[in-house]
This record gives C-alpha cells, structure tokens and sequence, in this order.
C-alpha cells in the first residue's frame, strides 16, 4: 500500500511540473490575436490632418482625428476615448476630446477640434489619443501620440 501512495506522489508531482506548459498552451490558443504576435497598434488606424495646412495670424483651421478600425475589430463605445490636446502658437477651442465629440463616419470614428494660428512661425498641436479596440476575444487599452505641425505665414 505505501507503494501504491508513493506512486500517486509521483504522478502528482508530474502533473504539476506539466501545469505551466498546459497553461502557456491554453494561453497561446485563447489570447487574442495582437497577444499572439500581431502588433496592437495594427488593430486601429489613427490618421491626423488640418484643412488649412497654412495659415495667416488669427486664422482659424479645423484639425481631424479618424480612428478606422481594422477588420475584425471596432472601437469600443463603453469604454473611454479622449483625445488630450496642447498646442504651441495656435489657440484650442476645446483641450479635451471624447465621445461626446465623436461622429461615426465611413466606417470609422471622425473627432474635430478648431484652432487659432498665432505669429507667424511653426504652430503645432500637440495630442494624446486614449481610446479601447475590441476583437470577438479582447479589448485592448489603445493610446497614440500625434503631432501635427501648421505653418503661420
């Protein structure tokens, strides 16, 4: 009997010398594709542009951020979006982006904010993006850093 008790104490202890492989295999195959080698970042494409590029002092412009969600995936509207912006010889009308700013537009999500040129110069607009992309598997945390450069002439 106490052969048959040291047998069981082996077997177990193999079993749990086995358990981190087992796991990392379960891992492997229920992580969503981004934790499997494809980057986050291919999940959504942030594109940034201003309509005018130059501007004359005091002109105004309009600044757009698109997040375009690739396939499989799209933006998730439960959890937060901001976009968080600075700039340097331009004026914001608004510092802060998020859902309440957002329109839903040709498949992605379209975020405006109007600026200001100062002196002529370099103007810059500085933002941070904080947004979620969700798969059938996960949501991932996203976030982007844009600089968009506007010349003052």
């Amino acid at each position: 009997m106490a052969r048959n008790g040291a047998g069981r104490s082996e077997q177990a202890r193999r079993s749990v010398s086995e358990l981190p492989r087992a796991l990392a295999a379960l891992l492997a195959v229920a992580a969503p594709a981004h934790a499997r080698g494809a980057s986050p970042d291919t999940l959504c494409r942030v594109t940034s542009w201003a309509s005018p590029r130059q501007l004359t002092p005091g002109a105004s412009a309009t600044v757009f951020f698109l997040l375009q969600p690739q396939a499989g995936a799209q933006l998730a509207a439960h959890a937060p979006l901001r976009v968080s912006l600075d700039a340097r010889n331009l004026s914001l009308t608004k510092t802060e982006l998020s859902h309440a700013d957002a329109v839903v537009h040709d498949g992605g999500t379209r975020l405006v904010v109007q600026v200001r040129a100062g002196q002529p110069g370099l103007a810059t607009l500085y933002a941070r993006l904080l947004f979620y992309v969700c798969t059938r598997s996960a949501c991932t945390r996203q976030t982007r850093q844009i600089e968009l450069s506007l010349a003052v002439r």
